[in-house]
């Protein structure tokens, strides 16, 4: 196994990574009421085996693009953690960040509040208190605003 250097590492993931929380309808079918959020930070490129090397390093999941974007490019590969996992890879290489830096303090203290809210209602209730959804979703609209994008709400 090949270990990448945290430096080498966050340099990849400025330039070829993305941090991301993103929120969906309620699962009703598992009952939940809530708007539901997903974390992830990912990298995608052509090169497998340095995405094998982060999986092998960092674990994770990898994943390939059904298809390429245009016709004439190669097909992607995709390596993600998600949650807690995420937070920890960010903490790691947070240091040595330059672009992503600002994305990668607002993932890390969104997944500290789901963890801590998740500790303080061990019940997992299927609602989650307004204040919270407040929290996540400011998260959220932060994130996009710093990536560029307009913000939107459910």
């Amino acid at each position: 196994m090949n270990i990448i250097p945290l430096e080498y590492v966050a340099g990849l993931f400025d330039g070829e990574g993305w941090v991301t929380i993103t929120r969906h309808k309620p699962y009703t079918q598992y009952g939940q009421k809530s708007i539901v959020y997903t974390s992830r930070v990912s990298i995608e490129m052509t090169d497998t085996q340095l995405l094998e090397d982060l999986h092998n390093q960092f674990g994770g999941s990898l994943s390939k693009r059904k298809k390429a974007r245009a016709t004439n490019r190669k097909i992607t590969h995709i390596w993600y953690l998600h949650g807690k996992n995420a937070r920890d890879f960010l903490i790691m290489i947070l240091p040595f960040l330059r672009t992503k830096k600002e994305q990668a303090k607002i993932f890390i203290e969104y997944i500290n509040h789901t963890s801590e809210y998740r500790n303080e209602n061990p019940c997992r209730s299927k609602v989650i208190s307004q204040d919270s959804l407040g929290f996540r979703e400011d998260c959220v609209q932060r994130i996009r605003k710093i990536n560029g994008f307009q913000a939107s709400r459910i």
